[in-house]
């Protein structure tokens, strides 16, 4: 276990108050409910390796990710990268099945936690953790890795247990300072993205997200930006760590994912409380200036601005 230099992320105060909602008008379950809301807060990151028969990565506090991939053998703790996949031949030969999702003992709200779909609520500091591990799951399978598919179909609370092994002081106290939010500026990219398995779920081959960030002219991950991707019909996908919204005929719609995009956990969950519907998005209906929203397991809801020009 390796403990990296201390460092400050921007996160956001969930507010999920149905009245509020109502009397101040549409609000995502990741907008703050005050000007000020979001807070950033100090951490110190861990990371963490644990030998099982498949290798399972944690990096916590804030943001908690973790990944899978396989392991040569039990006395061997070197990973080797996966090859056997249903893609083709021009698929990536060596990538990981990851997952990212925030760790916060400070979220205020069950509602935050869990999906409500769940007959169950598990009220559990990690954001969403159910959808992160069916997510997990869905992508395993696809990628044909039994190994750890059997590993992942663990029940809810154990999985939870491991995930805590990983966190070394859950009581430290934290600073905290008050921000604006901020709006991200939201581009779309000039080139076309194939989906694949590889859009589709989450991994470490993100080669295309990587080209069409670089195309948009972000260069670092702290940039408050990001570029929206399309397949060759012109169709938004998704963006390129985050799930866009936009608001149509005085409702809110993501793009469905037979457009070729990411099956995110913060998409299924606004999905699942009816913030948003899925509708195909092309192209040519973005318009420049126009407001939408963003979301992603990290960050939960953020604003954004399309820039087109």
């Amino acid at each position: 276990m390796s403990v990296f230099s201390s460092k400050e992320l921007e996160i956001g105060k969930f507010g999920n108050d149905e009245a509020q909602r109502k009397s101040q008008g549409f609000r995502w379950p990741g907008r703050p409910i005050t000007r000020a809301a979001p807070v950033t807060r100090k951490f110190s990151t861990t990371h963490v390796r644990i030998e099982q028969s498949w290798l399972v990565g944690a990096f916590c506090i804030l943001p908690f990710f973790f990944e899978l991939r396989p392991k040569q053998s039990s006395n061997d703790s070197k990973p080797l990268t996966f090859a056997k996949m249903t893609e083709t031949s021009s698929s990536p030969q060596s990538f990981e099945i990851i997952s990212s999702l925030r760790f916060d003992p400070g979220l205020p709200d069950a509602a935050c936690r869990h999906a409500s779909s769940y007959p169950d609520p598990h009220k559990s500091p990690y954001y969403l953790l159910a959808y992160h591990q069916d997510r997990l799951i869905a992508a395993a399978a696809h990628f044909q890795w039994n190994g750890a598919l059997a590993w992942l179909q663990q029940d809810l609370q154990s999985f939870e247990e491991f995930l805590d092994s990983s966190i070394a002081d859950r009581s430290k106290a934290w600073r905290l300072r008050i921000v604006t939010p901020p709006v991200w500026r939201v581009y779309v990219d000039t080139e076309s993205t194939i989906p694949s398995g590889f859009t589709t779920h989450k991994t470490t081959a993100r080669d295309d997200y990587t080209a069409a960030r670089l195309r948009a002219g972000i260069n670092s991950p702290t940039d408050l930006a990001e570029v929206l991707v399309v397949n060759p019909n012109d169709e938004v996908m998704e963006g390129s760590i985050t799930t866009p919204y936009f608001l149509r005929d005085h409702m809110w719609i993501t793009p469905p994912l037979s457009s070729g995009g990411n099956a995110g956990t913060t998409r299924r969950y606004a999905l699942s409380q009816g913030f948003c519907l899925e509708h195909t998005i092309s192209r040519d209906e973005l318009v420049d200036g126009e407001l939408c929203w963003l979301s992603n397991g990290v960050r939960g809801f953020i604003r954004g601005q399309i820039i087109t020009k």
